[in-house]
């Protein structure tokens, strides 16, 4: 007699934060985003992208990203989502970020780039010519770009 596999049920994640970083299906994502925007910040000024980076999951950055989030917001400690990503390296997180219009040059409150924070070198090069864009020269807001159009390209700059 073969037993059955017992299916685990997660609790429901109780703040937008929690469901970015635990990778919650779309559908909760979309429920947290249509209360309160895919910017909500926590009690540091972290938003759910700063969350998805530090996790990982490309999939709910590219889905935050889709749906607004802004990759520009700064923590308290002046960390953007993508110094998040450069920090651990996460190249693919990196280029999505970037093609949505991150700024490479952000400084943090130590006065940290992306670029200082990572020793890949493939995200250095991505982020010297997105470092070289006019908007990231002048430190304006891009366009939202290609993710506007619900079309997006991880490898953008890689």
């Amino acid at each position: 007699m073969e037993k059955k596999e017992k299916k685990r049920i997660l609790p429901m994640p109780e703040s937008i934060h929690e469901a970015a970083q635990r990778a919650a299906c779309r559908r909760v994502l979309a429920r947290f985003i249509d209360a309160g925007g895919p910017d909500q910040t926590d009690d540091e000024s972290r938003t759910p992208l700063h969350y998805a980076c530090a996790a990982s999951r490309h999939g709910v950055v590219r889905f935050l990203l889709e749906r607004g989030g802004n990759p520009n917001l700064a923590d308290m400690s002046g960390w953007t989502p993508l110094h998040l990503a450069c920090l651990l390296g996460k190249k693919t997180t990196a280029a999505l970020l970037v093609s949505a219009g991150a700024h490479p040059m952000a400084r943090n409150l130590m006065g940290d780039t992306p670029a200082d924070l990572t020793e890949n070198q493939l995200i250095k090069k991505m982020l010297e010519r997105a470092a070289g864009r006019p908007d990231a020269r002048n430190g304006s807001s891009p366009t939202r770009g290609a993710f506007g159009a619900g079309q997006t390209d991880a490898r953008a700059g890689c």
